[in-house]
């Protein structure tokens, strides 16, 4: 199908220079009929000026070569509008394109850029929920404790920490977690209100947390609803046991873990403490995290498992019945 796009790029994302493989990513893309202008940025809010100014163009889809961040500056001006979000994974994490199944590339693969570009050229408009903190949309997460408190210590190191990629990125986080001890939070969900001393209180779109930790396994990206994961705890040994359970995938099974499924989450804490979204500062607690269904419309790859997505699920369950019937 004939698609107009705007491919806007952020050469600062990640640890290498995709300038080089956009010429065949181009080229690809046009094997399939599509348009392509080509935006560059190159200063703080290029991402969000250009992705509105493709939709007074009225183009189609904007693709975003960038990471986690890039996305999330897109997916904030596309909100509610028919124009599509498409991403190229050339960040650190890429963790929403992971989620889709998409090819990632690496310094020494950059070609599997221009597989993710077919990904998107093959692929299928799904229309998906956002979360909403203090006013500003995330496609991710959005938390505090533990991982806001990275954030916060990494924003003013980022540039250094980018260049080091995934290395850098993980000494960071090693040091934040050493010295972090939680906080005690009042967490209201949906008229429930839990006290707790938490390590981490994060709401999540989608299963995938970070780039190697399914925090919640049964997250669907279009059901109307964010899961909430409280992770408790406040000395070494809790925080050592959580990640134990993170790395075996096994968050249900932690006794220190309280699981919601949520429209409305509101945290407070007894001193002002960071929180993020998507991975980037943004403000402090007290602060409500709520879900805004059926929001953005994103390119989903052939491949991008059934079970993210509620219409998926609902297909691939019928067609089971359908064979166990024959």
């Amino acid at each position: 199908m004939d698609r107009s796009a705007s491919l806007i790029y952020n050469p600062a994302a990640g640890a290498y220079n995709v300038e080089s493989t956009l010429p065949d990513i181009l080229a690809r893309l046009q094997e399939y009929g599509w348009q392509v202008d080509l935006c560059r940025t190159y200063h703080r809010g290029d991402i969000a000026r250009l992705t509105q100014a493709a939709m007074q163009q009225e183009r189609q889809v904007v693709l975003v070569a960038g990471g986690d961040g890039s996305l999330n500056e897109a997916a904030n001006v596309l909100a509610h509008s028919q124009t599509t979000l498409g991403v190229l994974p050339t960040g650190t994490g890429n963790v929403f394109a992971r989620q889709l199944g998409m090819p990632i590339p690496s310094p020494w693969k950059l070609g599997k850029l221009v597989n993710a570009a077919q990904a998107l050229a093959e692929g299928q408009v799904q229309t998906i929920d956002l979360g909403r903190t203090a006013g500003r949309y995330f496609v991710l997460w959005s938390g505090t404790g533990l991982d806001a408190e990275i954030s916060a210590s990494i924003e003013p190191k980022r540039p250094v920490i980018r260049r080091a990629g995934l290395v850098g990125y993980a000494a960071q986080v090693i040091k934040a977690a050493l010295r972090y001890h939680g906080a005690p939070m009042t967490i209201e969900v949906d008229g429930e209100t839990i006290h707790t001393h938490a390590l981490l209180a994060v709401a999540t779109n989608g299963p995938l947390y970070g780039v190697y930790f399914r925090i919640a396994p049964k997250a669907i990206l279009d059901d109307g609803y964010l899961d909430l994961i409280i992770l408790n705890g406040e000395n070494l040994f809790s925080k050592i046991a959580r990640v134990f359970y993170l790395l075996l995938r096994r968050v249900e099974s932690d006794p220190q873990a309280i699981l919601r499924r949520a429209r409305c989450i509101q945290v407070t804490t007894p001193t002002p403490i960071p929180v993020h979204v998507d991975g980037e500062p943004l403000t402090r607690t007290p602060v409500t995290i709520e879900v805004v269904p059926q929001s953005l419309r994103i390119l989903a790859p052939r491949q991008a498992p059934a079970t993210l997505f509620t219409a998926l699920t609902a297909d691939s369950s019928a067609a089971g019945d359908h064979r166990k019937a024959n």
